[in-house]
């Protein structure tokens, strides 16, 4: 889905009745929530950065140093936190668009925010070893699985989002 929306959804409204009811109605259903916790967008960016990286090719040894500094050294760390906080910005900037500049009844909880952030990383994390040639893929444990991982990937991906729903509706995030 987005990660845009997931901080979207922790603007709520006060009811009558005193409890927080949230702005939009949540999307139902198994499918539904397991993709609502797949930010998108972030995953989107960093798949871009790692096909420009691959586009450059192998290094030769005869590269100039001018040419050796314009490489994009996309399985870089750098790039995976820049991704990482593209999705922490994007759940922010979610819940700041969905919360009182809109709606003048809105309220945006610190907690929910922040909680929604801790949870869309790790949901990063999670679908970013997938691509090939990203950082989290060259950690041992994801290349000792090898092919695995893509077996692995999904039921992971899917308990992680039936968890993070469970967080969020329990505590009401």
């Amino acid at each position: 889905m987005s990660a845009f929306s997931i901080g979207g959804e922790a603007s709520t409204t006060h009811s009558n009745a005193g409890g927080r009811q949230p702005t939009k109605a949540p999307a139902s259903g198994a499918p539904a929530t397991f993709v609502k916790w797949i930010p998108g967008e972030a995953i989107t960016f960093y798949a871009a950065v790692l096909g420009l990286g691959a586009s450059q090719g192998e290094l030769t040894g005869n590269e100039t140093p001018r040419q050796l500094l314009q490489r994009i050294d996309a399985s870089s760390p750098g790039w995976f936190f820049l991704g990482a906080g593209l999705a922490a910005a994007l759940v922010v900037a979610g819940a700041w668009t969905g919360g009182p500049s809109t709606r003048t009844a809105g309220k945006v909880s610190r907690a929910s925010v922040c909680a929604r952030v801790s949870l869309t990383l790790v949901s990063f994390l999670i679908w970013a070893t997938a691509l090939p040639g990203a950082w989290p893929s060259g950690w041992h444990v994801v290349q000792d699985m090898g092919d695995a991982y893509a077996l692995f990937l999904v039921p992971l991906a899917a308990l992680f989002s039936a968890l993070a729903l469970a967080f969020t509706q329990r505590w009401d995030l």
